[in-house]
């Protein structure tokens, strides 16, 4: 399995979490249901970010005739990783306290913006990502990011 097959199963899976949480926004467990998912999340994010952000690095090769195409994308990319990880941090200050309301809150804002960042991804970063890295690559970083997904769960 590739990196981008792994990546839009895993986008699969953080859609049927938010939209799990969600449906459950009134129950007594909501705190754990979010909490659980977070691990997810985090997980899919470092993957990003250790496995997948190296080799984006190639794409600014100025040679590349799009190279300001691809910089431009990346750099949108990366910030919203940021960004990401402003909500969950926003989400984790409500987790323990009885601020459900703001809890709420940080995490509607989460979801819209997750939404965005995933379909991002599946617009832009991928289809870029099968242009300019070779099969062999994308197996190979999807073979890494297996790797971590079993020892992260072992």
């Amino acid at each position: 399995m590739d990196i981008i097959e792994l990546l839009e199963e895993d986008h699969e899976s953080l859609r049927q979490g938010l939209t799990k949480i969600r449906q459950n926004l009134p129950q007594p467990n909501l705190r754990d249901t979010i909490k659980s998912f977070i691990v997810k999340y985090e997980l899919h994010e470092n993957i990003e970010e250790e496995i997948l952000f190296p080799h984006l690095e190639l794409l600014f090769e100025p040679s590349l005739q799009s190279f300001r195409v691809n910089k431009q994308s990346i750099f949108v990319y990366k910030e919203m990783h940021k960004k990401i990880w402003d909500y969950l941090s926003s989400i984790m200050q409500y987790m323990d306290t009885s601020r459900y309301r703001d809890l709420q809150e940080a995490f509607f804002n989460f979801c819209g913006y997750t939404e965005s960042h995933l379909s991002y991804e599946e617009r832009v970063i991928f289809p870029l990502m099968r242009d300019l890295l070779d099969n062999d690559v994308l197996e190979e970083l999807g073979s890494q990011a297996l790797q971590k997904k079993m020892h992260f769960v072992a």
